[in-house]
């Protein structure tokens, strides 16, 4: 093999490997809990919130079913000055369906009204946003 011909080999892979360097590497964001009492919603990174220093703050879903077709479910978030807010929901396919559907480190938001009834459950799960360590 021609030296010339190695060289454009060992360059190629280099460039190749860099490439693959750069695809794996990408950007991410830290968001930790947001509460917006006002208009009824909050919003975090599950995984933010789990790789913090603080013993405050917190977010999550969970749900609840009983064996004679009942179910409900609870979002709830604690902010770093410690303000809580929750929702309740029951019987509520659509928003237990988002509950049951949220990944260990997606950003979520969840709403609520004056009852406080989950209005509504959002998450979004992407190479975006901080995953737990």
């Amino acid at each position: 093999m021609r030296r010339s011909t190695l060289v454009w080999m060992v360059l190629a892979c280099a460039g190749a490997l860099v490439s693959a360097n750069t695809a794996l590497a990408g950007a991410t964001a830290r968001a930790d809990v947001s509460i917006f009492s006002s208009l009824g919603f909050a919003s975090g990174s599950i995984g933010s919130v789990h790789n913090s220093s603080d013993a405050t703050q917190s977010i999550g879903c969970h749900a609840f079913a009983d064996s004679v077709g009942g179910f409900s479910g609870e979002c709830s978030a604690t902010d770093l000055s410690g303000n809580t807010v929750h929702c309740t929901m029951v019987n509520n396919p659509a928003i237990l369906d988002a509950i049951l559907a949220l990944g260990s480190d997606s950003f979520l938001t969840f709403g609520w009204n004056r009852g406080p009834d989950c209005t509504f459950v959002q998450f979004e799960t992407s190479s975006w946003y901080e995953a737990k360590r």
